[in-house]
């Protein structure tokens, strides 16, 4: 997670595990989602565009940095609830993990149509302890994400564990193959060799593959989405459900602060900030 401006060792302990069994069940306090919102707005935008593409765009154009943010930035509604799940999914992983280094593809950046989620599987990430030497102590974690902030009808769960399901059957492949050609045009060079690591597995150790079903639910809502889930409805599957207090008040408190990041744009990665 490369020049993104987050403090992964304040992050990890928002982020409370109250149960893993028979799944995982992650709380955030009304707290944690209040440092969320302070948190999370200058990550996202990096996670939208690259400092230096947006400087370059600023120069170029002669446009305020802030306005060009917007222009990645998807709409108010699902697309929005979708990306903020799949970015908070991004850190909270990355967090965890913490104080090892995690690689994060940026997927939302090789967005086409801001306004659509970002296509194949949703949060890809690597784990390269003895990088640029591959070993059997990397990692590749695969999690599919689903987001409920209101009562409208949905099935997070079900769809999560159901589309995770789907990436073990063939979309991680097919998505490696597409973050490669991204990277490629955005001459992301380390990062090409890291993802050609997982699709040429044959050449290297055998790495740990893991697939994660996760739901991001407002936190008044969990307890009906969680209802009659067993080990037996899992089939396997390991879920992991997320309790965000008033989901949609937070991430449309965060996305509304995300453009006006720019005026403390860091130079530097902030300390605590993972490295690809």
């Amino acid at each position: 997670m490369k020049h993104v401006d987050i403090d992964l060792a304040s992050a990890k302990s928002l982020f409370v595990t109250s149960q893993d069994d028979p799944y995982v069940l992650i709380e955030i306090s009304d707290q944690a989602s209040d440092d969320l919102i302070q948190m999370l707005p200058s990550a996202f935008r990096q996670f939208y565009v690259d400092d230096d593409e947006l400087e370059r765009a600023h120069v170029a154009m002669q446009l305020p940095k802030s306005d060009l943010v917007k222009l990645k930035l998807p709409d108010p509604g699902s697309t929005m609830s979708g990306d903020f799940g799949e970015m908070l999914t991004s850190v909270m992983q990355a967090a965890l993990q913490h104080p090892g280094a995690i690689v994060d593809p940026k997927k939302w950046r090789y967005k086409q149509d801001r306004k659509m989620p970002a296509p194949k599987s949703d949060v890809v990430q690597f784990v390269l302890p003895s990088w640029p030497d591959s070993s059997e102590q990397d990692q590749l974690f695969c999690a599919e994400v689903k987001t409920k902030a209101t009562s409208k009808k949905s099935t997070p769960v079900e769809d999560a564990i159901k589309d995770s399901k789907k990436d073990q059957g063939g979309r991680l492949a097919s998505t490696l193959v597409w973050l490669r050609e991204r990277s490629i045009f955005h001459t992301e060079v380390e990062l090409v060799a890291q993802i050609n690591r997982f699709i040429h597995a044959d050449a290297h150790p055998q790495a740990e593959l893991s697939y994660r079903a996760v739901a991001v639910i407002s936190a008044d809502l969990v307890a009906q989405e969680v209802a009659g889930v067993t080990a037996e409805t899992l089939a396997g599957a390991t879920l992991i459900v997320v309790s965000v207090p008033e989901l949609k008040q937070t991430y449309s408190a965060v996305f509304q602060a995300i453009s006006e990041t720019v005026a403390v744009v860091a130079t530097t990665a902030a300390a605590g900030t993972v490295e690809a």
